[in-house]
């Protein structure tokens, strides 16, 4: 009996005007608009913004510490030093990956509340996990509720599909919600703290939200889960003015991204001879 694998869903989204289309592959993530292959939101900001010293200080931390672990601890051989290196160089990607996974299951919460109201439908994949996990999960949870019980949103939509067709990207935001009249742009974030270019990405939902959905922005708000310890904070920006130069950045960053492209070209690749 032939065992076939299941069809890759293509998720696809029209503009309020109806002239685009917007075709996304949830099996590889990628994104087509009118046809044709487009770049997404994160994958230029992270291109065109300059990976932060903290995050490279705390990868460089995470190698010496799995080092340190592995020769003291386990006795580690000096002939397994090949490996050994190796590993320590993807140390920090399997602790990020521990804190995506509790990121992941609180934004899927986040979504569910905002939704369907508080169903407890996480709570199977939540019992799955470690205590400590699910001690983080909890308590970001809790505090999460008691935030959101004081405000009066007013939903407009959430993880919806969305694009720029004057600057080729489309993506995916969190949340979109009237705010006392204005209309929020919300994104979840699993971090240690609150960062710039999360305003920066925030600038290039906002562009796509005019573009594709004919909606003004007026708010750009982070909501923060941490990491490592649960808690959770808000931060947001609605002066017009920093709204602007955070769609500004946004473009830039598109900009460069595109431009980082000539490191390609075998011009600028020195071959000894």
């Amino acid at each position: 009996r032939e065992v076939k694998d299941a069809p890759t869903k293509i998720n696809v989204a029209r503009s309020f005007d109806n002239k685009h289309v917007i075709e996304f592959n949830e099996g590889s993530h990628r994104y087509k608009l009118d046809g044709k292959q487009a770049c997404g939101v994160t994958t230029f900001i992270k291109g065109g913004y300059p990976t932060s010293q903290g995050l490279i200080s705390w990868q460089k931390g995470q190698a010496l510490e799995y080092l340190w672990n592995a020769v003291v601890n386990k006795n580690t051989l000096l002939e397994e030093k090949p490996e050994l290196f190796k590993a320590a160089k993807a140390a920090d990607r399997a602790v990020a990956q521990e804190a995506a996974d509790i990121g992941t299951v609180i934004h899927e919460y986040a979504f569910l509340y905002e939704t369907h109201g508080d169903k407890d439908a996480l709570s199977a994949t939540v019992a799955q996990l470690p205590e400590e996990s699910k001690n983080k999960i909890y308590n970001g949870i809790e505090k999460f509720k008691s935030w959101r019980s004081t405000m009066d949103d007013r939903l407009q939509s959430v993880e919806a599909l969305v694009a720029s067709p004057t600057h080729l990207f489309c993506g995916k935001f969190d949340k979109l919600a009237y705010r006392s009249g204005k209309l929020i742009l919300s994104d979840y974030k699993s971090s240690k703290s609150i960062y710039l270019d999360m305003y920066i990405q925030l600038g290039a939902y906002a562009i796509a939200i005019e573009e594709w959905l004919g909606l003004r922005v007026e708010g750009l708000e982070i909501l923060r889960f941490g990491k490592e310890d649960g808690e959770f904070e808000t931060m947001l920006v609605d002066k017009p003015e920093e709204i602007a130069e955070f769609k500004r950045q946004a473009i830039r960053c598109r900009e460069t991204y595109e431009f980082a492209k000539l490191n390609n070209d075998p011009r600028w690749k020195y071959e000894p001879k």
